[in-house]
């Protein structure tokens, strides 16, 4: 039993243990399938930032005293001082890093390229818990560099039939897309509204929520 406890001792000591676990906390943020705002996932690792940040933060400074006491006094430096100053400046270290790693990650993720064959599918604007829907992902490229140029049979090819609702008719748009779920806490539908000029060429958009 001793044996036991002495190994458990042991492993929850051992440098990498801590490292390991940093790097798997802070890199969770780069999964963009995880990671997704107001899920299970999310809250939970949000919940522990603030606790873990501090725990760094006290420990960095905890160790880095340590280290200029006895620096100051001349003595050999407390390995446990050392240990909780290099524990502190990978983590704050990894924190940062995480963040600019997953704002590449996420918007990869949420800006893809357009696909004709993604966007006609019927379930391409179906709900997703927490996330986007395949519409929303190309919908940058949609507008920047579909739409502008083309007339309209070429768009209807592309995006397929306009949808066949009642909302918005009196905004005379000429074709109207589901997008999928209101981002963020709404509970409404985005929609794509496309307009064309007299010749049938594209004009303008707008995106909107019922």
């Amino acid at each position: 039993m001793k044996q036991q406890i002495h190994n458990l001792v042991s492993f929850l000591t051992h440098k990498k243990i801590y490292y390991t676990l940093l790097f798997v906390y802070f890199g969770f943020m780069a999964i963009p399938q995880w990671f997704r705002p107001f899920s299970r996932q999310f809250l939970v690792w949000l919940l522990a930032l603030p606790i873990i940040v501090i725990a760094l933060i006290v420990i960095g400074v905890w160790g880095i005293v340590g280290i200029w006491r006895t620096n100051k006094s001349k003595e050999q430096s407390n390995p446990k001082h050392v240990f909780f100053a290099q524990i502190s400046g990978a983590g704050l270290l990894w924190f940062v890093a995480s963040f600019a790693l997953a704002y590449g990650t996420h918007f990869l993720y949420n800006h893809q390229k357009f696909d004709s064959e993604i966007w006609r599918n019927p379930n391409s604007a179906r709900y997703v818990s927490y996330d986007l829907t395949p519409r929303q992902r190309m919908l940058d490229d949609v507008v920047e560099n579909v739409l502008p140029g083309s007339t309209q049979d070429e768009i209807e090819t592309l995006l397929g039939e306009s949808t066949n609702t009642g909302y918005f008719s009196r905004s005379e748009r000429d074709l109207i897309y589901v997008l999928g779920a209101e981002r963020g806490l709404g509970v409404d539908s985005e929609w794509l509204l496309i307009w064309f000029d007299d010749s049938g060429n594209f004009e303008r958009y707008e995106i909107t929520t019922d």
